[in-house]
C-alpha cells in the first residue's frame, strides 16, 4: 500500500501520461482540454468526489482498483485510447474499442455448493467449451483490444492445466485474473499461474468466522482453502483482492470492520464488495439489500477508502455504490460476461443472450447487447 507523496506523485504521473496519449490521438490542444475533463469527471464519479488517498504496488505497476489494469502498461494506455474514443470518436472499431473487460466461465465443475451462485443450474454438467474454444475466444477479445480478462466459473482451478495453456499461449497485451474459492491452490500452482502471464486473483472470502464461510460456501474446507490461496498468491507475487457477498444477514457495521481488519491482516490490498442478486440459485429468493443496508455499506466505504485513519487498509470496492453513481459498466458498455456455453451476456447476473462468442461476431454482439441497455436496477449507462 502506498499512500501520501509518493501515491500523489503516482497521480500526477497518470494524469500527465493520459494528457500525452489523449493529445497524440487528438491531436488539437483545446480537444485535448474537453477530454480530459470528461474523463476526470468519471474518475471523480469513481471516487464520489474525493482524492484518492492510496494505491496499491505490485510488480512495479501500481493498482487503484482492480477492474483495470495497472500503471504503467500498454492495456491501460489503450484503455485511456478508449474512453477518448468514447468522447470524441477517432479510431472506430478494432484496437482501441470502448469495451474494457469480459469475465469469461471457463468451466462447469465446482467442488462447492455456494448459497449465491449464479451458475448453479449448470453447475457440475458436462463441459461445452474445449481448450482450442476457450483459446479461440480469449484471442477473439483480444483482437478487439480488452485490457482485462478475468476467468470463472464453476472453479477456474479445476481446469488448471487449459489455464495455464490459455495463459501462455495469450498475447501479453493485457491483465488476466481468475476469480476463484481458492480450490487447492497450492504455492506450486500459484508460481505456474504467475510464470504463464496471471496477473492477480480473487479469492472469494464471504465471512471472517470460518464455520460461517464454509455453511455460506457449502463446503468445510472453503475456508482453509482460501486462507491458504491467499498466502500462497502473496508468495509467489501475485496480486490479490478478495470478494464478499454481502448478504442482508451480514451487513452490520461490526461485521465489515471486523471483515477489513481480517482482511488487513493477511496483507491483501483490495475488497471486493458485491450484493446478491436474484440470479442462479438466488433466482427466486428475495435477496436484494435494504436501504437501510446499502447506507451501511456506502458509508463504509467511503469511510474506508477516504479516512486517514484507515490508510493503511484495504482499498474497498463496492460495486453498487458507483453503479448507483454513474451506471452500470456492464452489457457491453465497457464489461461483459461469456457464460460456460460460450454466450454473451450484460453481466453474469442479467442473462439475456445476445450471441456466441465461438460461432458470431464479437464486435456486433457487443453492439447488441448495448442497444438492450445496462442492469435494469441502475439509471442508464454511460454512453
Amino acid at each position: 500500500m502506498i499512500t501520501g507523496f509518493w501515491m500523489n506523485m503516482v497521480r500526477y504521473r497518470m494524469i500527465l501520461n493520459a494528457m500525452i496519449i489523449t493529445f497524440l490521438q487528438v491531436r488539437n490542444l483545446g480537444r485535448t482540454i474537453v477530454v480530459l475533463k470528461e474523463m476526470l469527471k468519471l474518475m471523480n464519479g469513481l471516487m464520489t468526489e474525493r482524492k484518492p488517498l492510496k494505491m496499491v504496488k505490485a510488480n512495479g505497476r501500481y493498482f487503484w482498483e482492480v477492474n483495470s489494469p495497472g500503471f504503467p502498461c500498454k492495456a491501460l494506455s489503450n484503455n485511456v485510447r478508449g474512453e477518448v474514443n468514447r468522447i470524441i470518436p477517432t479510431t472506430g472499431k478494432g484496437k482501441y474499442n470502448r469495451f474494457r473487460v469480459v469475465l469469461i466461465g471457463i468451466t462447469k465443475k465446482c467442488p462447492m455448493q455456494c448459497e449465491h451462485c449464479y451458475e448453479w443450474d449448470t453447475l457440475n454438467r458436462e463441459e461445452v467449451l474445449s481448450l482450442e474454444d476457450l483459446h479461440s475466444i480469449v484471442g477473439k477479445f483480444q483482437r478487439i483490444g480488452v485490457g482485462q480478462i478475468q476467468f470463472g466459473g464453476g472453479e477456474p482451478l479445476s481446469r488448471f492445466n487449459d489455464l495455464i495453456s490459455v495463459l501462455e499461449s495469450a498475447e501479453k497485451t493485457a491483465d488476466f485474473w481468475i476469480t476463484t474459492s481458492g480450490f487447492m491452490l497450492t504455492e506450486e500452482k500459484t508460481i505456474l499461474l504467475k510464470q504463464a502471464g496471471l496477473t492477480g486473483v480473487s479469492v472469494s472470502l464471504d465471512h471472517y468466522i470460518a464455520e460461517k464461510h464454509n455453511q455460506f460456501r457449502g463446503h468445510k474446507e472453503a475456508f482453509n482453502w482460501a486462507e491458504k490461496a491467499i498466502a500462497n498468491c502473496q508468495k509467489a507475487g501475485l496480486l490479490v483482492s478478495v470478494s464478499l457477498c454481502a448478504t442482508n444477514e451480514f451487513v452490520s457495521g461490526k461485521n465489515l470492520y471486523a471483515y477489513a481488519e481480517t482482511v488487513k491482516k493477511t496483507g491483501v490490498g483490495f475488497i471486493q464488495i458485491l450484493e446478491p442478486r436474484r440470479a442462479g440459485k438466488y433466482r427466486e429468493a428475495n435477496v436484494h439489500l435494504t436501504e437501510e443496508n446499502i447506507k451501511i455499506l456506502e458509508e463504509f466505504t467511503l469511510n474506508m477508502n477516504f479516512n486517514k485513519a484507515f490508510k493503511q487498509y484495504p482499498i474497498i470496492i463496492y460495486h453498487g455504490l458507483y453503479q448507483r453513481k454513474i451506471g452500470c459498466f456492464g452489457a457491453g458498455n465497457r464489461y461483459l460476461y461469456v457464460d460456460t456455453d460460450g454466450d454473451i451476456h450484460a453481466c453474469p447476473f442479467c442473462r439475456g443472450k445476445s450471441g456466441n462468442a465461438l460461432s458470431d461476431n464479437i464486435e456486433e454482439c457487443i453492439g447488441k447487447i448495448r442497444t438492450a441497455g445496462g442492469c435494469h436496477l441502475y439509471h442508464e449507462s454511460i454512453a
